[in-house]
Formats: structure tokens, C-alpha cells, sequence
């Protein structure tokens, strides 16, 4: 494998020499050395680097250009045929390269490319045919094992592909309704050339994983696959519901498309969008509880350390596989949740209204505030930012460097919730949540420093609790001003009111200034509303007690009600009004495409 990572084991090591040997074109290999050593070269130490007189350091920029510079040659000469296998890999290695740096013009480009060329070696169609019958003679064997080559190719890109469309919140370039290639199986079946079923990725969430525990495929590369299908469509199901009519952009302009969208449009799509979404959640939740036993995170310390004997990668091997579909697992969490999120703005659970002094919100203990004020869809989003806590806190420091760079994503999502929740529940004062957070950042800084993910996403998140702040002030100020404005009205034509009637003219001047002339928006409830928890009293596992140390065994725990989701319901205390659409554009904007930003900026 490429660099240690799994998902970059794209080369058949016991014939890859022979693999190099058949490369006629010179091109074509240095494009490929090129691109290898461009990832593995951050792997290489000062003992282990030759040394001569006129030995010198290449870095891994300059391979990394040198192979685009023969990937582009190389695909100039091709004009009239599909370029060979050797060259796709190289170009999945440098748009692999590119994507950590960020979801850049160029990077997208060049992972398209990659796709384009997929489709002209026919990668999606390996397994179009395939039959029930097992390999048994050498000649299968060896056909399986060229195949599984060209599969593993297929799906790193298929991975590429999911995460830069993540970011740029963009359509995938790879059609899956045409992906008949079955997922990638062990490097251990492979390189010994021993058979392993697996599937295709076809059908529902449902349908998906059914299938591959039938086949009894336990690759954690496969698993992580299926765990990142569901994310996506946890995005898709986002975008149609409401990210998607966001700009990012030019956030005073949101405001009134998100109260045109609310009044005219969501009432529409609320219940296919609920059944849809308990769904998904279903089928997350059965994917975690039918993991198989060798991928399953039991809260353990993961050493990434090499083992004595024939296969001194086993224990590295075992620890990236349970550290991938555990943040894979965090990262489909994610996506998915930030729909019940959504839900829980409309319900006016979040972001907390500056109406309500600090003292009515937050003057209980803390625990407290956060099982009966925060709402269920932030929850259960807070608790996979627990997740990816109590896994990289069971993790050496220099993990990052085995790791896939992506997750890097992950962690910094998770460290922009942790400064959420200290925001939102008033939690300032609280060192064990600062001791949460500062993990959660140093473990970002460790892959901007190994890999050079963006380095705007540090910038994001040191900031971020200063901007939470800043608007909340300006949003107590706001209102304040239309009050007094109502106030000063009303005494300058004369008017004597008592204390009771004061208060009803500050409401309505609130409802005005935050309900302006928008057509259809006054009389349109929101309709949607959150299921109940089984056990609202329960502990919830997101808030420790100050004087207890973070416990890395702690299983997280979801709400299993949330699949029993619906959004038929009427609401009838929550309007979208002004504050509200503002305050939801902020939510999604500053945390979420933050995330966005730091990758594209």
C-alpha cells in the first residue's frame, strides 16, 4: 500500500515487480515512481534517506509536480486510445495528492479526469458479468486477482469522488446506478491469491449492507465504502431539504429565498423527506450493530505499531482498519444527523434566541441544560463528536501519518461542535470541555502539519467561538433597538400604558420587525417536529461532570426513536421568522460549509 493507508492499496505487491517490468512507455513509469513517491516520501526519515556527495532531497512537491507533468504528456499521446491502467493509477495518486491539499479547481479537474478515463477502461463494469461460480483453477485466480487491481482503482476514485462532491456540495461524477464492480476485498485474500466473495454496491441503505454482510466480505476498506454511501446520502437528503438553496455566498439575500422556500415549497416535501430520512437512519444504526467483530471500535488503545514476525504490518494494518470505519462511522453520522438539526431550528430548539435571557436558558447545571434545552438532532450530532474524541484519545500522536488524510475533516467538524455546544450551553468556564476541544485541535494541527490540509480550517476554528459571540450580541442589540424604537413610538403620540401593556407592545414590535411582508410566510406554520426520546431523563454521554476524566471505553449511544422520524406534524408555537431564517443561515454557513471554506478557499 501506498504511504501505509489502506485505501490507497492499489498495487498487487507479490507481482508488482512484474507489474513495472511490462511498462514500456518511460513515461508512463515516471509519471507512476513519480506519483508513488510524491505520498510515500513524508513516510521517509533522516536514517533512511542515502546519503552522498551527490545525493539530494527531492521533495515530495517537486515529485508531485513532476508526475503531472508526465501525467500530462503521457495523456496528450493518447488522443486515440484509452490510456493504460499504470497511468489511471498515477493519476489517482496525484488527484489523491491534490484533494488533502484541498478541493481545489485543479484538484476537482484532475479527479474528474481520473473518472472520465475509469469509464474508457470500463472500471465500473468489472463485474457486470459475473457469475456464482468460485475461482479454483490458477488461470481464474489470476484473472480475479488482475480484476481486483482494477477494482481497487475504481473505488479509491469512487472515494476521491465522494469527498470532493462532499465539499464542493457538488453532483458525483460517478453515476451509481452504473457501479457493477463488486467493493474491494483484504490484502491479505489478495496478495495470497486467495478467493473472497463480495458485491456490488447496488440497491437501498438497507439493501447495501444486507448484502455485503451475506457476503461475508470483512475488508474494513469495503465497510468504510458503505458507511460512506450512507454519508452521502445524508448529504443528498440535506441538500434537498435545505443546504441546497443556501448560497454560502451572500448570506443577506438567504434570508429571503429560505422564507420564500419555507412558505411555498417545504410543506411540500416534508413527508417523503421523512420517510426517507428514518430510512437512512435505520440503516446506519443496523450497520453499526452488524459490524464485523474484527472492525468494531470497543474503546481499546490503537498502537499503529509494527509487530515481531512475518508480518510486522499486522497490528498497523488491525488499527487503521478499526480507526477508518470508526470515523467513517462519525463522518456518516454527521451527514446524516444534520438533517434532524435542520428540524430542530424549525423547532426553535437551535440556535438559541437572544430573547431568552441567560439566566431563564442556562441557569441550571449543565447536564441538565444539555438533556432537556438542546434538541434531539444536536444530540445525537454532539455525541458523534464524542465519538471521534474518544477514539483519537485512544490513539499515539503520530497516527495521522497512517491514517487517510480526509479524516482530518472529521476531527475538525467534531472540534466545531465541541466550541458549539461550549457556546450554546454557556459553558465557558468548564475545563474538561477545553481539555475536549484542545484534542480535538491538536489532532487537526497534527494532519495540516504531516499531510498540509488546509491550514484556513485552524484559522475557522480559532475563531469561531469569538464570531458565535459576536453575533449573539449583535442579535440581543437588534432587538433592544426595535423595542425601545416601539417604545419611544408609542410615548411620543401620547400614549399611557401600563406595564402589562407594555410588554404586549414589545412582542408586536418584535413580531413586526422580525416578521416582515414576505408573501405566504405569515400563514405558514412550520410543520415539521422532532420524535420524542425513549427516556428524556437519561443520561447523555456528550457532557462529562467536571471531576471525571474523559472514559475512551464509553460506547456512544444513539437514540434509537430517531427512525421513527416524521415530519407531518403541525407546530404551532414556531413561526420562520426573520430571526430565526438568519440565525439558520448563520448555523449552517459557519459551521458546516465553514468546513467547505477551508477546503475550497
Amino acid at each position: 500500500m501506498v504511504a501505509g493507508l489502506k485505501s490507497l492499496s492499489i498495487f498487487h505487491q507479490p507481482s508488482f515487480p512484474d507489474k513495472i517490468r511490462g511498462i514500456q512507455d518511460r513515461n508512463h513509469l515516471i509519471a507512476l515512481f513519480a506519483a508513488i513517491f510524491s505520498l510515500s516520501s513524508r513516510l521517509a526519515t533522516e536514517d533512511k534517506i542515502p546519503q552522498g556527495e551527490d545525493s539530494r532531497n527531492i521533495s515530495h512537491q517537486e515529485l508531485h509536480a513532476l508526475s503531472l507533468q508526465y501525467i500530462h504528456s503521457s495523456l496528450e499521446a493518447c488522443s486515440s486510445n484509452a490510456p493504460p491502467l499504470c497511468l489511471l493509477q498515477a493519476i489517482t495518486l496525484a488527484g489523491y495528492y491534490k484533494l488533502v491539499n484541498g478541493v481545489y479547481g485543479p484538484a476537482w479537474r484532475l479527479v474528474g479526469t481520473g473518472v472520465r478515463i475509469a469509464y474508457e477502461l470500463r472500471l465500473h463494469l468489472v463485474d457486470c458479468k459475473a457469475c456464482e461460480k468460485v475461482p479454483t483453477r490458477d488461470s481464474e485466480l489470476m484473472m480475479w486477482s488482475s480484476n481486483e487491481e482494477r477494482r481497487r482503482c475504481w473505488w479509491a476514485l469512487w472515494e476521491m469522488d465522494i469527498f470532493a462532491s462532499t465539499i464542493q456540495r457538488a453532483p458525483t461524477a460517478i453515476d451509481w446506478s452504473a457501479n457493477d464492480t463488486f467493493l474491494p476485498v483484504s490484502d491479505e485474500c489478495w496478495f495470497t491469491n486467495t478467493y473472497q466473495a463480495s458485491c456490488l454496491l447496488h440497491g437501498s441503505p438497507e439493501e447495501r449492507w444486507k448484502r455485503l454482510k451475506r457476503s461475508g466480505n470483512e475488508n474494513s476498506t469495503a465497510w468504510a465504502y458503505l458507511l460512506a454511501s450512507l454519508m452521502h446520502d445524508g448529504r443528498l437528503l440535506s441538500q434537498e431539504s435545505i443546504k441546497g438553496i443556501i448560497s454560502n455566498s451572500d448570506l443577506p439575500n438567504d434570508v429571503p429565498k429560505l422564507a420564500q422556500y419555507y412558505s411555498q415549497d417545504y410543506r411540500r416535501k416534508a413527508q417523503g423527506f421523512s420517510d426517507r430520512l428514518s430510512s437512512l437512519v435505520k440503516a446506519y444504526q443496523d450497520v453499526r450493530e452488524n459490524l464485523p467483530t474484527t472492525l468494531a471500535y470497543r474503546g481499546e488503545y490503537l498502537s499503529f505499531a509494527l509487530a515481531e514476525g512475518e508480518d510486522p504490518f499486522s497490528t498497523r494494518r488491525t488499527s487503521a482498519g478499526k480507526y477508518i470505519i470508526h470515523m467513517m462511522s462519525a463522518s456518516a453520522c454527521f451527514m446524516i444527523y444534520q438533517n434532524y438539526v435542520f428540524a430542530d431550528i424549525i423547532e426553535g430548539l437551535i440556535p438559541l434566541s437572544s430573547s431568552q435571557s441567560d439566566e431563564d436558558y442556562f441557569g441550571r447545571d449543565t447536564a441538565s441544560n444539555e438533556r432537556s434545552l438542546v434538541g434531539k438532532g444536536l444530540r445525537n450530532y454532539l455525541e458523534a463528536s464524542d465519538m471521534v474524541l474518544r477514539l483519537l484519545a485512544n490513539c499515539p500522536e503520530d497516527h495521522v501519518r497512517y491514517v487517510n488524510p480526509y479524516y482530518a475533516s472529521t476531527t475538525w467538524i467534531a472540534a466545531a461542535l465541541q466550541v458549539f455546544k461550549r457556546f450554546a450551553l454557556r459553558d465557558h468556564g468548564s475545563t474538561l470541555t477545553q481539555r475536549q476541544y484542545d484534542l480535538l485541535r491538536r489532532s487537526y494541527l497534527q494532519f495540516n502539519q504531516f499531510w498540509e490540509t488546509p491550514r484556513a480550517l485552524l484559522q475557522n476554528l480559532d475563531s469561531l467561538e469569538a464570531r458565535l459571540e459576536c453575533r449573539h450580541r449583535e442579535l440581543e442589540l437588534s432587538e433592544s433597538r426595535a423595542r425601545n424604537t416601539q417604545i419611544n413610538n408609542q410615548q411620543c403620540h401620547g400614549d399611557t400604558q401600563s406595564s402589562a401593556s407594555t410588554e404586549t407592545i414589545i412582542a408586536s414590535a418584535c413580531e413586526e420587525q422580525l416578521l416582515p411582508d414576505w408573501p405566504g410566510l405569515k400563514v405558514s406554520l412550520c410543520n415539521t417536529y422532532q420524535p420524542l426520546v425513549s427516556d428524556p431523563n437519561a443520561n447523555y454521554p456528550a457532557l462529562l461532570p467536571e471531576d471525571v476524566e474523559l472514559l475512551s471505553a464509553m460506547a456512544p449511544k444513539f437514540d434509537p426513536s430517531m427512525s421513527q422520524a416524521t415530519f407531518s406534524e403541525s407546530c404551532t408555537e414556531t413561526w420562520p421568522n426573520e430571526l430565526y431564517l438568519d440565525n439558520l443561515v448563520w448555523y449552517s454557513s459557519d459551521v458546516m460549509a465553514g468546513l467547505s471554506h477551508g477546503y475550497t478557499a
